[in-house]
C-alpha cells in the first residue's frame, strides 16, 4: 500500500482495520504505541513552529512529549505502580492542553490545535488500557497516518506513504524480524 500511495493512490482509512487485529495483543500494542510516540516527537522536534500555534504553546506541547514518550519508554519495559501513575498524570496533562470544546448543530465538539499531541495521548492511553489495544492501536494508526489532500480529501493519500511504510516496518520487524520489504532492517 505503501507504494502506491507513493504513486498517487489513495485509500480509505479502513484499510488500516488490519492493525486492530494486530494490536489484539497488548504487549505487542503498547510497543506499537511506544514507536508511534518515538516517531511523533522526532516529527515534532524537526519541524518549525505550526503556524497556528504561538511558539511559546509550541514549546510546552514539545516538552509534553519529550515527557510523554519517555513515560511510555519506562513503562513498557518495566510496569510498576509508580510509572503507571506517572503515565497517566501525564495523560492527563495531554487531555487538559486541549480541553476546548465548542457546541454546533450536530454536537459538542473537541477543539485540537496540536494534532502531534493527540497522537502521544492515544498512545499513552494504548499502553495505559490493554483491555481496549485493538481499538486504541487501530485509532492510533488512523491519527499518524491519515491526511488531507485536497485532491483525495481525507483518509489515506500520498502524503501518507512515509507513515504507512513506518507502520509496516514496525509490523515486519515485530512479526518477521525484518522491514516491510524484504531486507530492510
Amino acid at each position: 500500500m505503501a507504494d502506491d500511495l507513493r504513486q498517487g493512490q489513495c485509500f480509505a482509512i479502513t484499510r488500516l482495520t488490519t492493525v486492530k487485529h494486530l494490536c489484539r495483543d497488548s504487549e505487542a500494542a503498547s510497543k506499537f504505541a511506544r514507536e508511534i510516540a518515538k516517531r511523533t516527537l522526532e516529527k515534532m522536534e524537526a519541524r518549525r513552529c505550526p503556524t497556528n500555534l504561538r511558539l511559546a504553546r509550541w514549546t510546552a506541547c514539545k516538552r509534553l512529549a519529550v515527557e510523554a514518550v519517555e513515560g511510555i519508554g519506562q513503562f513498557v519495559k518495566r510496569r510498576t505502580k509508580a510509572k503507571e501513575s506517572y503515565l497517566r498524570r501525564l495523560l492527563l496533562l495531554a487531555r487538559d492542553a486541549q480541553n476546548a470544546y465548542e457546541h454546533h448543530r450536530w454536537g459538542v465538539v473537541r477543539i485540537i490545535d496540536c494534532w502531534d499531541l493527540l497522537v502521544l495521548e492515544t498512545a499513552m492511553e494504548c499502553v495505559l488500557h490493554p483491555w481496549a489495544s485493538a481499538d486504541l492501536g487501530f485509532q492510533l494508526a488512523r491519527q499518524y497516518a491519515e491526511q488531507y489532500d485536497p485532491r483525495f480529501g481525507m483518509g489515506l493519500v500520498p502524503d501518507s506513504a512515509p507513515m504507512m511504510e513506518e507502520i509496516a516496518n514496525f509490523w515486519g520487524e515485530y512479526y518477521l524480524g525484518r522491514g516491510w520489504r524484504t531486507g530492510i532492517r
